[in-house]
């Protein structure tokens, strides 16, 4: 997710599995599923959800990049290298649309 944003994400990946293919061909990683996808949006919105309650508690970016943990993914490939980044990027992204709102 480095420059990407997680809600754009999200409608993509409702318009993808929206569409009825058997397969998938993404930018980056092998061929996948429907199902593929639907296991990563379950990762952003887990996400997305930890962080923001993180937020919630009062939690800086840093200590919630550095706190985060979705052991429902921690079998994933780069889990631990790439979630506090991820959750980082997170962070910014809703500290983004909070601002908008304000």
């Amino acid at each position: 997710m480095n420059d990407g944003e997680t809600a754009g994400v999200l409608k993509a990946i409702d318009k993808i599995t929206s569409t009825g293919a058997a397969r998938l061909v993404p930018g980056h990683g092998p061929i996948a599923s429907k199902e593929d996808a639907l296991k990563y949006k379950g990762y952003i919105e887990a996400l997305r959800a930890e962080v923001k309650r993180m937020m919630e508690e009062g939690m800086g970016r840093n200590e919630a990049a550095s706190k985060v943990s979705l052991p429902a993914y921690s079998s994933w490939l780069m889990y631990r290298e790439w979630l506090p980044a991820n959750a980082a990027r997170v962070y910014d992204e809703l500290s983004a649309e909070r601002d908008e709102k304000d």
